[in-house]
């Protein structure tokens, strides 16, 4: 976990290039990824009886227990009974400046168009 973190930081202070993604995005990718098949939590369910369609949605949760495993923070897999990935949990594997990178135009863009100062 502290090469995920320190790598974190020292991504915080460099800036993204706009048009391809970078070695260092594509190391943390593979470092979260990896964090996460090694943190699983597993489940006492079996995700094809749990796909299968129910005519009372209520029935599932009689059938399939919540898991009582607290506030997950870290990445992490979700297994099935049978260890087959139910869900994948990857915060931080797009680095913060990025998603701001791809959102900040249209709102700022929208903000102009609010306050009036777009052309």
């Amino acid at each position: 976990m502290s090469q995920l973190t320190n790598l974190q930081r020292a991504m915080s202070k460099e800036d993204l290039p706009s048009a391809s993604i970078s070695s260092a995005e594509n190391k943390l990718a593979a470092l979260v990824i990896a964090h996460a098949i090694l943190n699983p939590y597993v489940t006492e369910w079996d995700i094809d009886r749990f796909a299968e369609p129910m005519p009372n949605a209520a029935e599932k949760t009689k059938y399939f227990q919540h898991p009582q495993w607290g506030h997950i923070s870290d990445p992490a897999t979700v297994l099935d009974v049978h260890g087959r990935v139910m869900v994948w949990y990857l915060p931080g594997i797009i680095p913060p400046q990025r998603v701001v990178k791809q959102s900040l135009p249209p709102c700022i863009s929208y903000i102009d168009l609010l306050v009036g100062t777009s052309q």
